[in-house]
């Protein structure tokens, strides 16, 4: 599939997506010009009330120390086609990269087995690169809102990606600019649920996410 970005420089990504969602397909870029990035593809009509948030987003590029062990996957550019804006481009993650969730319930591998000292200490390793990329998201002032391990991808080697940025919370001086895109009940901060929407939530909401799912990669339990 042949695409754009915003200056007119042509690439290509793979047709089949690497990564199906409710919003859309997220397809590997083949071309040298963005090497290690992909494009979310939006579906039909999903895009549009996005625009001025993901517009925000990439002229507002996150400041991060540069990591060999997480990858934040913030909006670099729009990705157009013929018809026009269809989506973004963003970091890819790690290879061999899965979803958090198949570790939550799960031993897994046994390198993070429970019933192994070594295994704990590697979850333990695991939560800490977590923790320390939610901690960049809170100093550049974005509330991630929708922390859970459906959002995060890891490897065996304790490397994570930190995925669906384009739905953080944005807020300037007190007030919402562009509000979270979603919640998730299981993992929402019971004191901001009475101003969800109204108010801005606090990086305290993230906290209290990042507790339960620490919780769940501990124990294997909610």
């Amino acid at each position: 599939m042949e695409l754009r970005d915003s200056k007119g420089n042509g690439f290509t990504v793979l047709d089949s997506p690497i990564a199906r969602g409710g919003e859309g397909n997220v397809h590997r870029v083949t071309s040298k010009l963005y090497e290690g990035y992909c494009v979310k593809i939006f579906h039909t009509g999903k895009i549009d009330s996005r625009k001025k948030k993901l517009e925000y987003q990439i002229s507002h590029p996150l400041t991060a120390p540069v990591s060999s062990v997480y990858r934040i996957c913030w909006p670099l550019d729009f990705a157009y086609n013929e018809e026009g804006c269809i989506g973004f481009i963003m970091p890819l993650a790690f290879e061999g990269s899965r979803s958090l969730y198949d570790l939550n319930l799960k031993d897994g591998s046994s390198v993070f087995k429970r019933i192994t000292k070594t295994g704990i200490e590697n979850r333990a390793k695991l939560l800490y690169n977590i923790a320390n990329v939610m901690s960049i998201i809170h100093e550049n002032g974005y509330v991630l809102s929708d922390f859970k391990p459906q959002n995060l991808l890891y490897t065996d080697s304790g490397y994570i990606s930190m995925i669906d940025m384009d739905s953080v919370q944005i807020s300037i001086n007190g007030e919402v600019v562009y509000g979270s895109t979603a919640v998730t009940a299981e993992y929402a901060y019971p004191k901001e649920l009475n101003h969800l929407g109204s108010k801005p939530l606090s990086s305290s909401w993230d906290v209290y996410s990042f507790a339960i799912v620490a919780y769940q990669i501990l124990l294997g339990i909610h």
